[in-house]
């Protein structure tokens, strides 16, 4: 039922060194700390240039990490962007060059403590210097050229900082303010804002170059059409890119990466799984898993044969709603889980130009409105929203997805010419919630490139900002980030998103405060609908106004008399979701049980993750340990896109899990086996991730055996040729101590966005 594939500047191969003790990581984990780099081009470089990004473990590198080559320590500049309440070394971003990177040879990286990030920033005449010959030019046509020259902001000072340092600094040159100095278009609004992000490499004297177009500025927007050329150098500027006339919708980015003094040889970038799940930034998938070739070839043709250029829809489903199974549906996309299995280049290659191709989705909104705030409570003062990803504080009412819906002008964005509707686009890319992927959050993880994260805060603020008909959709005010319910998949993949998101962000940002701000109000309300007394968020504003919505539309939350289901069900479901799976002469209402599924999903990956769901977790799991081991219901029964909710008798819940049983039909009670066994993407798999959070749960140990048993370990299940659901129970619960940590600013990241 889902599916594969994507690409970049790395490859990768797989080669786990994980026998050995290297460093500290070893104490910490018992999994060491290393990665593999492989030279793929059959070319001897001195000094190769490696920067990525490196979660580690609590405790692990307590000042700055330092890059050991083959055991041998190398200059290292580390940025470290967060860190663990104890202090140490939470995530970084780290450079540093090979002395020497033999052709075909894999070399070992591993970690040990440095007192020095080396962040002593290069001045504006270094970057200047005429070694780099630094230049990056856009020229849009339509008539007349425009040019956006990336030498000219530099120039000006135009730029702020991710990474610094004189190993390889990055810089972002962009004017993000209401002046908006660069920005260019067809007329006068302006509406294309081009960045240049920029990472200047001193000792080799070349610079890798990303190109953005970027049409997001929330008071000027409109579609444009040009043909493209891109340019490199300064005192010998070279054509490195042409695109014919094509229309880039408003909403949208497209981006492109060269090298500047030619670029290194391919190389292969084994991240090591192993490590990068005891860190938490990733799921704890079952690593006795060996990925099958052809499924590796299979991802990698599909990938070889899709169109990747600027507007291209690689490997994605672009009108996002389609239903049914699909490789970008679930906890990652195949494609990422494929790479981190195997290692392999290719699919690397397609994990990052597939995050590159996703910019093409109009989910870009940029504040460009003054007085208007990122944050509700506004630490950063009045106003200061803009630059920043758009917000619901001063635009409670704002909509992004629905054409016509009601919203207070003064909350809507501005569409000044002519344009696609906001929910869609000319070249089929529409949006939708319910089937929303993780585009980037692992790309930014084992990368640490900025353009990543920054995809995933624009992701999550149109989803926070979708679907508003009426306060009922948002919160109290309006400001407030309640999930919308008019399907649970849509809220399992909008809180997927924000937990993910928000935990990856930089310590100190406010976009952190902003994601976990909305995280907190969506669980708020959601344990007001559910009647949830237990935590901290009993009898706010928000849980209160959960309560008060608990008798909503049918389909969506609970019966007008608001009862809530003896068995637990976080939607009551409605008649109009009987199916052929039902006896509808005993059912007389029915719910989505997939998506249930995924609900389960995001909610343990967000406890895991140090954020609230533990209560919305255990009230969800009584439904799945009832389902998995009451003697009444046949467990094989899991295996159904639809469950029985109510009587037709009566009209009331079932409400033991013997009688909800009845309400399937005959043939499904009688089942020895799961019908979709051998789907990858089938509803066993998608039960097997949930049931593999709610071990700790009564009964849950015994769901989550039956789904080892009958699934996992099934030999017809699978997991060789498609691993994204194989994830397994946490050793320890493993929940975050680092969320909500105190500030720790990593950078001057602050002034990119204002």
């Amino acid at each position: 039922m889902r599916g594969k594939g994507i690409s970049k500047i790395w490859g990768l191969r797989v080669a786990l060194a994980v026998g050995f003790c290297l460093s500290l990581s070893s104490s910490v984990s018992g999994v060491t700390n290393s990665l593999t780099i492989t030279e793929k081009a059959g070319i001897t470089t001195t000094n190769y240039p490696i920067q990525l990004g490196r979660p580690f473990v609590q405790g692990e590198i307590a000042n700055y990490p330092q890059v050991l080559v083959n055991g041998s320590a190398v200059m290292t500049q580390a940025d470290v962007k967060q860190r663990w309440a104890d202090g140490s070394v939470k995530h970084a971003v780290i450079a540093f060059l090979i002395p020497t990177l033999t052709a075909n040879s894999t070399v070992t990286i591993t970690f040990q403590n440095q007192a020095s990030g080396n962040n002593t920033a290069l001045t504006l005449a270094q970057m200047q210097n005429s070694a780099y010959d630094f230049g990056a030019q856009m020229q849009f046509t339509n008539g007349s050229t425009l040019t956006a020259d990336a030498r000219t902001m530099l120039n000006a000072g135009a730029y702020t900082l991710w990474t610094s340092g004189s190993v390889a600094q990055t810089i972002i040159l962009a004017d993000h303010s209401l002046s908006r100095a660069y920005d260019i278009g067809f007329d006068s609004y302006k509406a294309i804002r081009p960045i240049v992000h920029a990472t200047f490499w001193p000792t080799i004297d070349k610079v890798f170059v990303r190109f953005i177009s970027e049409i997001a500025d929330t008071e000027n927007l409109e579609d444009q059409t040009y043909s493209l050329a891109l340019t490199t150098g300064n005192a010998n500027p070279q054509k490195v890119y042409t695109k014919g006339s094509f229309t880039q919708s408003a909403n949208t980015r497209w981006t492109k990466t060269l090298w500047i003094g030619g670029a290194p040889s391919a190389i292969a970038i084994n991240p090591n799984l192993t490590y990068l799940e005891s860190t938490l930034f990733t799921y704890y998938y079952d690593t006795s898993i060996t990925l099958q070739s052809s499924a590796i070839a299979t991802v990698c043709n599909n990938w070889n044969n899709v169109s990747k250029d600027i507007g291209g829809a690689g490997l994605w489903t672009i009108a996002m709603g389609t239903t049914g199974g699909r490789p970008d549906i679930g906890p990652y996309t195949e494609w990422v889980v494929d790479y981190l299995y195997s290692g392999d280049s290719c699919l690397q290659a397609a994990a990052f130009g597939q995050a590159d191709l996703a910019a093409s989705w109009p989910y870009h909104y940029r504040e460009g409105k003054a007085g208007k705030n990122l944050l509700r409570t506004d630490n950063l003062g009045a106003g200061t929203g803009v630059g920043h990803i758009m917000s619901l504080s001063n635009r409670p009412t704002v909509t992004t997805t629905v054409s016509g819906a009601s919203q207070n002008p003064s909350d809507a964005p501005t569409y000044v010419g002519s344009t696609s509707p906001n929910w869609g686009s000319t070249q089929g890319w529409t949006y939708d919630t319910p089937h929303v992927p993780d585009v980037a959050s692992l790309q930014y993880i084992i990368s640490g490139d900025f353009w990543y994260l920054e995809e995933m805060w624009f992701l999550c603020s149109m989803d926070a900002a979708s679907n508003y008909f009426n306060a009922y959709h948002r919160g109290p005010t309006g400001a407030e980030g309640v999930f919308n319910r008019s399907q649970i998949r849509g809220v399992a993949w909008e809180l997927r998103n924000r937990v993910n998101t928000a935990f990856i962000t930089p310590d100190g940002l406010p976009e952190k405060t902003y994601f976990e701000t909305l995280i907190n109000d969506g669980i708020a309300n959601q344990e007001g609908v559910l009647n949830i007394t237990s935590t901290q968020f009993k009898g706010n504003a928000i849980w209160n106004w959960g309560a008060a919505a608990r008798s909503g539309d049918a389909c969506t939350l609970f019966p007008p008399d608001g009862t809530l289901s003896p068995l637990h069900l976080f939607n009551a479901g409605c008649p109009a979701l009987l199916d052929n799976d039902i006896d509808s002469s005993v059912a007389g209402w029915a719910a989505s049980m997939f998506e249930e599924d995924y609900l389960l999903v995001a909610l343990g990956r967000g406890k895991e993750l140090g954020y609230p769901t533990s209560a919305i977790l255990s009230y969800v799991a009584y439904l799945y340990t009832g389902m998995l081991t009451d003697s009444g219901f046949n467990h094989f029964m899991v295996d159904n896109e639809r469950m029985p909710t109510k009587r037709l008798s009566d009209g009331n819940f079932f409400d033991t899990f013997g009688n909800m049983a009845t309400g399937f039909i005959s043939s499904y009670q009688t089942e020895t086996s799961f019908p979709h066994i051998s789907d990858p993407d089938g509803y066993p798999a998608n039960v097997s991730a949930g049931v593999s959070y709610i071990t700790n749960e009564p009964n849950g140990a015994a769901a989550w055996s039956f789904m080892q048993t009958n699934w996992l370990h099934n030999p017809n299940a699978p997991v060789n040729t498609n691993p994204k659901w194989a994830i397994i129970p946490r050793p320890g619960g493993g929940t975050s101590t680092g969320a909500n940590v105190p500030p720790h600013p990593p950078s001057d990241l602050r002034a990119v966005v204002q």
